[in-house]
């Protein structure tokens, strides 16, 4: 493990510490390398032949390094950071479809998603607290043809977060095809309408949508029969949807803060219903 805290991009992003070439061609053992606010430079392809997670938030907006090759990267920890869809660190670093979580919380600096068409592998994408992400890049669908000729295999996408991105408005419609994906975080959200292909993902287990203000249609979530958990606190919901009893693995309903008068009879068809949270309702 090495760790390489630089405070000086506070003042003027990019003046702080920078890792040369020279200083990591001897850490070909390093699984783990950590580097707050730090920079990478030179040509880098043979370096760090077995880093598995690199934690590197607050990462300046320009990537100085060229030709970086994490063969066995599964976590680059990207968070707090000034990367943009453009940085050159998207090009720059690659890896053998080892990448599994990709963090990218907290950078503002995003306003369209990156191309994850080299991230075919990607497991865990969160993107939670960029504030001016408005737009999702339709790589996200390696499930369509062109893509998958072009990498060989669909994403296997499990986990999305889009938590508290308050400029984005609208999901891809082809959200359906992310049939893996079993837990989805849309609050604090612009989204008033989830796509009618939802139904498809058959393994979706969380749905949060609360804090978004009003949901169009909510009766789609009534298709999702494989839910275990249903946030809809602060939402604009003032009555649940008939469709709702069909939900009989549900065990967790938040309906906190919504306005909501009375409970459906349909409701006592949730037999695994364990937490119910009506408070502020």
């Amino acid at each position: 493990m090495l760790c390489a805290h630089s405070y000086d991009y506070l003042k003027d992003e990019g003046d702080g510490y920078i890792f040369k070439q020279k200083e990591l061609s001897s850490l070909r053992n390093l699984r783990y390398l950590e580097c707050f606010g730090a920079n990478i430079s030179g040509h880098l392809k043979h370096l760090l032949p077995k880093l598995m997670w690199l934690s590197w938030r607050h990462c300046p907006r320009k990537f100085m390094g060229t030709d970086l090759y994490l063969r066995i990267l599964v976590i680059p920890d990207l968070s707090w950071s000034s990367v943009s869809e453009t940085w050159g660190g998207w090009s720059q670093i690659r890896t053998r479809n080892s990448l599994k979580v990709l963090d990218l919380r907290c950078c503002d600096g995003l306003i369209k998603t990156p191309d994850f068409s080299k991230y075919s592998s990607l497991e865990r994408l969160i993107l939670e607290e960029c504030t001016n992400l408005v737009e999702i890049d339709p790589s996200i669908d390696i499930n369509t043809v062109k893509l998958r000729q072009r990498i060989g295999r669909p994403m296997k996408l499990v986990f999305l977060n889009f938590g508290s991105c308050e400029g984005l408005e609208k999901l891809l419609d082809s959200l359906g095809n992310r049939r893996s994906l079993a837990e989805l975080d849309l609050s604090e959200t612009r989204i008033t309408e989830l796509p009618d292909t939802i139904r498809n993902v058959k393994k979706l287990a969380r749905l949060d949508l609360s804090c978004i203000g009003f949901i169009e249609q909510p009766h789609t979530i009534g298709n999702l029969k494989t839910l275990v958990g249903l946030d809809l606190s602060c939402t604009g919901i003032t009555e649940l949807p008939y469709i709702i009893g069909n939900l009989k693995k549900l065990a967790r309903l938040y309906l906190s803060c919504i306005g909501i008068t009375e409970l459906l009879d349909t409701i006592g068809n949730l037999k695994k219903l364990a937490e119910l949270d009506l408070s502020e309702a």
